[in-house]
This record gives C-alpha cells, structure tokens and sequence, in this order.
C-alpha cells in the first residue's frame, strides 16, 4: 500500500472526485435532518457528487426517495433504519467509529436535554436565556 496525506482540495478535486483510489480514509457528518440521499442515491455518482464510490442498490434509491416525500416523523424513521439495515448488509463502506463528542455550555443557557444524539437536536426549539441573564458576563 502507498499511503499519500494530501490537501483537501487536491484529494477532492484530483483523486476522489475522479474515482483515481483504491482506499480512502474520510468522515461523514449529516445534519440534523438524516436524509442521506447525496451520499447513498445511484444518481449521485456523478463528477463531484457524494456518492464517489458509485454504491447501487434499487431498494436503497427507491427508500431514499421515499424518506424524501414524507413529513411523518415516525414513518421516516423506518425508512431510515431499514437503509441502515441493508447498508450494514452491504457494506459499502467499512465504518470505523462513531467519535465522542464533549460540548461545553455557558450555565446561562436552559432547556438543554442530553440525548443519545448529543445536545444540539434542539437547539432551535428548547434552548433559551433567561432574561435576566441575557447579557454576557464580564
């Protein structure tokens, strides 16, 4: 194996997005809304896109589309573990690690709840300052 640390646009530009590797070490981060269409979808396998490593299965695009069109919180969730599930089966991606996260928080700040998914989830809808601690402390 020829191990090569490159810049990021170069590794980007000049061996991911023209599919010149044989392995490759990245991380992937999804907001808080999991559609993973970009990366998973066989439609995205196209000079730039996320899907570099050309992955295609038709359930898993048919599931895609199917996590899109739906608002029902509950229903996207089974669409979403079912890709996990076939994902796991198919392997096409060797997933290392999930990293540990340790945020810190100004006291000032309530109506944060921990979560397996950490403290941002809710951010935008629980988190507040009172307003008597709405001022920076000096």
């Amino acid at each position: 194996m020829k191990i090569s640390v490159l810049e990021w646009q170069t590794l980007l530009h000049e061996f991911i997005d023209k599919k010149k590797f044989e392995a490759v070490i990245l991380g992937w981060a999804l907001s808080r809304d999991p559609d993973m269409y970009d990366i998973w979808h066989s439609a995205k396998t196209k000079e730039g896109e996320f899907n570099f490593i050309s992955y295609k299965n038709p359930a898993v695009d048919r599931l895609l589309l199917e996590g899109r069109r739906t608002f029902d919180i509950a229903a996207r969730k089974k669409i979403y573990f079912k890709i996990h599930e076939m994902l796991a089966e198919d392997q096409p991606y060797t997933f290392l690690y999930v990293p540990d996260a340790l945020p810190i928080l100004h006291k000032r700040f309530k109506g944060v709840q921990k979560t397996a998914l950490g403290i941002a989830h809710d951010w935008h809808l629980n988190w507040y300052v009172p307003k008597n601690k709405a001022e920076w402390y000096e």
